[in-house]
Parts: structure tokens; C-alpha cells; sequence
């Protein structure tokens, strides 16, 4: 691969992944905040909703931790903290096998009540299916990776990211990432650019307000008439 073309994968593509990512969600909460919902069709269809929704959320919950720790912290830091370069590649295999099986049961859950409700499939935009389509190919992608390929992480896409992250890249450390590896980044940096402008943006949205707020009372207008009875 050439000089040029490692500078504009490595570096161009993913600090423009991650600006769009950042001023997008800026931009959508700003300026476009209808477009800021996950869209709930629960009240069309809720019974493969509930199961497929659980999987996938918790699964990518997990997944996403087990990205952060494996591959954004420096590996020193994690052998200082006891976590050998073996236990990590154990703890990838087998958490990001089960964790990313989990997910990707999930994710097909929910594209299938799609496909199968059609007052469920009428809901869906073309951002939708882009990101269904993206987060399929990621899923998969990186659950062959880590139960079939088993790249090295800790000298490759390791190092590059943190890098990238302190603002001192180097591409060469993805010279010798294996090809599917890299689609796998690839695509999934390209969902960190649709992903402000999808209903993936509800995923920024805490009820937090709710430990706070006053309860709701509900009144039954049976009560109110009961109460005017009795005034008169």
C-alpha cells in the first residue's frame, strides 16, 4: 500500500470519521431536534421487540467496554494492572465471542420483526437500513475476526488508535493488519459518520431528569364528577 493511500485510510478517513461524528450530533441536537429519537415502535409490536432489543443493547454494551479496555488502553497500563497479553487474548476470544454471538442475535431480531411486521417496516427511513446494513457488516466482521483470525492487537490496531486518539498517528502500524480486519475498521468508522443523523443518537439520551422529578397523579374524570356531586 502506498505512502498516500495509508495517510488517507489511517489518518484522513478516521479524524473526518470522528470530526462528522462530533459536530454531527452538535448539529442534530441543535438545529434538528425532532430527528433526536430512537423512534419507538414498541406499541406496534412488542413481544420480539422486547427479547431481540435486549440482546442487542446489552450485547453491544459489553462489547464496546471490551473494545475501550483492549484496544484504546495502552498495553503497559493494562500489565501494570495484571492483565497479561495472554489473559487479554483470552478475555477477546471468548467475552468478544459470546458478548459479539449475543449482539449479532440481537441486531437480527430486530431487522427481522422489520422485514416480517409491515406496520413495523413502515416506520423505517433510508438511514435505517444504511445502518442496519453497517452494523450487520461490523458484527460479523468482527466476530470472525476475533474467533477465526485472532489478529495481534497490542502492536498493531492498538498502538495506531491511540495514536490517533493523542493526536500523534502513525499508519504504519496498520501495514500488517490482516485485510478483513481492516474492512472491519473501515466500516465501522463510516457508521461513526451516519450515526448523527440516524435514530442511533437516542443512545446519548439518560432519563436522568427522572430521579428527580415530581411523580404524575393521574385522576379518573369519574373523581372529578363525584367531587362536583358532592359540592352541590
Amino acid at each position: 500500500m502506498s505512502d498516500l493511500l495509508n495517510q488517507l485510510l489511517w489518518v484522513v478517513y478516521p479524524y473526518i470519521s470522528i470530526t462528522i461524528f462530533l459536530t454531527g450530533h452538535v448539529y442534530t441536537y441543535t438545529l434538528r431536534r425532532y430527528y433526536w429519537s430512537a423512534r419507538s415502535t414498541e406499541l406496534l409490536e412488542k413481544k420480539m421487540q422486547s427479547w431481540s432489543s435486549y440482546l442487542f443493547h446489552y450485547g453491544i454494551i459489553i462489547v464496546l467496554i471490551g473494545h475501550i479496555v483492549g484496544i484504546a488502553i495502552p498495553t503497559a497500563i493494562l500489565l501494570a494492572l495484571g492483565i497479561s497479553l495472554t489473559l487479554h487474548a483470552e478475555l477477546a476470544f471468548y467475552l468478544g465471542g459470546i458478548f459479539g454471538t449475543i449482539t449479532l442475535i440481537g441486531i437480527i431480531g430486530l431487522i427481522t420483526r422489520y422485514l416480517t411486521n409491515p406496520r413495523v417496516r413502515t416506520t423505517l427511513r433510508f438511514t435505517d437500513y444504511i445502518v442496519y446494513i453497517i452494523l450487520i457488516a461490523t458484527i460479523v466482521l468482527g466476530l470472525y475476526n476475533t474467533l477465526v483470525l485472532h489478529p495481534e492487537y497490542e502492536t498493531t490496531v492498538g498502538p495506531w488508535l491511540q495514536g490517533l486518539l493523542s493526536l500523534h498517528p502513525n499508519p504504519n502500524f496498520m501495514n500488517d493488519v490482516p485485510l478483513l480486519l481492516k474492512v472491519h475498521i473501515a466500516v465501522s468508522m463510516f457508521l461513526y459518520i451516519i450515526w448523527p443523523f440516524s435514530r442511533l443518537v437516542h443512545v446519548w439520551s439518560f432519563p436522568v431528569t427522572y430521579l428527580w422529578r415530581p411523580y404524575i397523579i393521574y385522576r379518573s374524570p369519574l373523581v372529578k364528577i363525584r367531587q362536583v356531586k358532592d359540592k352541590q
